[in-house]
């Protein structure tokens, strides 16, 4: 089942990645070399609808090569990770083939077997594939062993893709109380592949969640896109929102859960979707209900109170876009008027 990333992607640590989530390397002979054992390679890749309850024990001989590297889940959701294996059919077979292991937190070189988690099970003339699943927040180690004493992974090398657990990255959902009747509910997206739809989901206290919205994703992409859904039927209290991400094939997950408070609602005042933006960007400002009645002037003043830009929010607008070219990186003031009412927000640039 393909995995929804929320805020962040996979955070990968890997010192010889060539992309975020295709880590790339060769054995040489200034690898370090085991103390003890290599893995047994007993024929059977770890599967996700099966996993091994065991590691597949330790086998001769002593002091091969090997290469580690460290992947941790930063993206708040467990994740099923389907490992595809490539090796440089010319230099990493034969006499100089691997085995491709997975452990928790730290690999042990002088006991193979502790912190085991999955493994290929075989080495790959050119190409193979293992399966796992990896909590939200847990670190793993890739640990690469050659078979033989001496051997080495030269040319291209060996490459391990997990790109395909990244069916869509959830960047941020954020949800904010617009007056009585209206919770806006907007998220983004930096790159989307395989996905079907949004299902928008609320609760109310500690009730059950219901579908009130679907919204389609499209066509793959790896641009930056942003939603934007307006709940204008909200009950009085609490209220939970997550969104399901749904893929084509049918398998989903859940991102994180928005809590708006509706029971002070006439206290909804305008407010900015992101303090803190990269220079050059638009700082985002939206507008409750009860200020569709009239028009709104803001002005943005730089730290020592010089208004540096003006506009002019158009009537029944709900949210206005200011854009920072030309501002320097720091703090900086947004100031609404409407009628009597002043309302002063703090931003910054990066």
């Amino acid at each position: 089942m393909k995995k929804i990333v929320l805020l962040l992607t996979l955070i990968f640590l890997i010192a010889d990645a060539q992309a975020q989530c295709n880590i790339t390397g060769n054995i040489t002979g200034a690898n370090p070399s085991l103390p003890g054992m290599r893995l047994f390679r007993d024929g059977n890749a770890s599967s996700c609808s099966s996993p091994k309850l065991a590691c597949p024990g330790q086998t001769a001989p002593m002091n091969v090569y090997y290469a580690t590297h460290s992947i941790t889940n930063g993206s708040g959701v467990a994740q099923t990770i389907d490992a595809l294996v490539n090796v440089d059919p010319v230099n990493c077979t034969g006499a100089n083939q691997m085995v491709f292991g997975l452990y928790n937190a730290s690999f042990d070189p002088f006991n193979v077997c502790t912190n085991y988690i999955a493994d290929l099970g075989s080495s790959p003339n050119s190409s193979g594939n293992f399966c796992f699943n990896m909590p939200a927040g847990a670190t793993y180690e890739f640990v690469v062993m050659m078979v033989n004493n001496g051997a080495t992974c030269l040319g291209t090398g060996y490459s391990i893709n997990i790109c395909s657990a990244l069916p869509v990255n959830l960047t941020s959902f954020k949800g904010r109380l617009l007056s009585e009747n209206t919770a806006g509910l907007f998220w983004q997206t930096s790159s989307e592949s395989n996905s079907s739809h949004f299902e928008v989901q609320r609760k109310l206290n500690n009730g059950e969640y219901i579908n009130i919205n679907k919204v389609s994703t499209g066509a793959n992409s790896n641009e930056k896109k942003d939603y934007t859904f307006y709940d204008n039927q909200l009950p009085i209290g609490h209220l939970y929102y997550r969104l399901k991400q749904v893929d084509n094939d049918g398998a989903y997950t859940y991102s994180d859960i928005v809590h708006i408070n509706n029971l002070k609602a006439n206290t909804a005042t305008p407010y900015l979707l992101s303090n803190i933006i990269n220079q050059g960007g638009d700082i985002q400002v939206y507008f409750p209900n009860k200020y569709d009645a009239s028009h709104s002037q803001v002005s943005i003043y730089s730290a020592l109170g010089n208004r540096i830009k003006h506009a002019i929010r158009e009537v029944s607008n709900k949210q206005l876009a200011l854009n920072t070219n030309g501002l320097t990186p720091g703090v900086y003031i947004i100031k609404i008027t409407e009628d009597a009412i002043v309302k002063k927000l703090k931003f910054v640039i990066n």
